[in-house]
């Protein structure tokens, strides 16, 4: 009954629709979806230009961190767009890609053509505060001035980062000549009276360029923790370090040694030997299990084939020790594999498929040992 009545209520709701409507939704859906997957496609571009950004040190990772948590939203978006129009979800991609949000960071934060030949404005400006931030670190003995100016400079930089998430390049551009004309500057009015003021500007010149080697080589990452933690080696230097070792370790490998070409040429013929000896118990397993039961139908010696096989560590102790040693029972032998009970007359067949054919004798019968008459006897 609830049957009929739920085909009844289908079937006046089809009748009460407009096919005209119908079709319009249908369209809409096409469209959603196709602008979905659109829009699906160039979120996992992005995802994987960020990805590779990250991998090769091309991103700070405070940038990162900002255009994965982007790319998570709109595909979280994605997840329940389908009811949405087609126009309703490009406005929404437009509002976070195009309209100076993602496009307008990822444009700046990346190294220098690490991001579809864009500029790097604000890699740059990171780079600058991690070679004051790291001149500091390696120079804890500076004039308490110098190390308050490099605070200044650090508290002001990080400022304008946070309120330039999604600035121009030529917003950056202005506030990098502007700073860096501002330490040019404080640098040049450090006095020089006396040698030891030379001396000591001197030393701040040779510190920033020792610092700024240090980033060079770091891909432009500190070598320190800025929370707190326990310096470790930096990262580059302990790939270094990896390479070294490997190289090594290759130069040596590619010294010719007669010692250890015979050590591996006995280690590599052990372990191929003892692959054909466990193959070889293996398939004298496989041949036993079916000589043993070739009086029984083709489809059952094909199974016996297989498990002997299989349990071949079996079958040959209950072969040959079992039946044979214990019971006096001598193992015969019809053919390998035993499943072809006549001999083809093409000498060619008969030599591709010989190890499976035999002739059956009065004597295969005797092999039904569990039962205690059978109609052949």
């Amino acid at each position: 009954m609830s049957f009929l009545l739920t085909r009844g209520i289908s079937h006046v709701n089809k009748l009460s629709k407009d096919p005209a409507s119908e079709a319009e939704y249908r369209k809409q859906q096409s469209a959603t979806k196709e602008t979905i997957k659109g829009v699906r496609k160039s979120v996992n571009a992005e995802r994987n230009k960020l990805t590779i950004g990250i991998t090769k040190k091309y991103i700070f990772q405070e940038d990162a961190t900002v255009l994965k948590s982007i790319l998570d939203e709109v595909d979280k978006y994605l997840d329940g767009a389908e009811t949405n129009t087609s126009t309703d979800i490009t406005d929404y991609a437009n509002d976070r890609f195009n309209n100076d949000k993602y496009y307008a960071l990822a444009r700046t934060s990346f190294q220098p053509a690490g991001y579809d030949k864009a500029g790097s404005e604000r890699y740059t400006l990171r780079m600058y505060m991690n070679l004051a931030k790291q001149t500091k670190r390696d120079n804890a003995e500076f004039d308490p001035n110098i190390i308050k100016a490099i605070d200044d400079y650090i508290t002001l930089v990080q400022k304008f980062l946070d309120d330039n998430v999604y600035s121009q390049a030529d917003i950056y551009n202005i506030f990098i000549q502007q700073t860096s004309q501002d330490n040019q500057n404080a640098f040049n009015a450090l006095p020089e009276k006396t040698q030891s003021d030379k001396d000591k500007k001197t030393k701040i010149q040779k510190a920033f360029l020792a610092s700024l080697t240090k980033l060079q080589k770091n891909n432009n990452q500190l070598d320190f923790d800025e929370n707190g933690k326990p310096s470790t080696a930096p990262w580059m230097g302990q790939m270094a370090a990896r390479d070294a070792e490997n190289f090594k370790s290759d130069a040596l490998n590619d010294t010719f040694s007669p010692g250890r070409l015979f050590g591996n040429a006995i280690s590599h013929t052990l372990s191929i030997a003892f692959i054909l000896m466990i193959l070889f118990v293996l398939g004298l397993g496989s041949s036993m299990a079916v000589n043993l039961n070739v009086y029984k139908p083709v489809h059952y010696r094909v199974m016996y084939a297989i498990w002997g096989f299989f349990f071949g560590w079996i079958v040959l102790p209950y072969v040959i020790g079992y039946r044979w040693l214990w019971k006096g029972k001598t193992p015969r032998f019809y053919a390998f594999i035993p499943l072809i009970p006549i001999f083809f007359l093409n000498k060619y067949v008969q030599f591709l498929l010989g190890w499976m054919t035999y002739k059956p004798d009065e004597l295969i019968w005797e092999l039904e040992e569990w039962r205690n008459t059978h109609p052949h006897a």
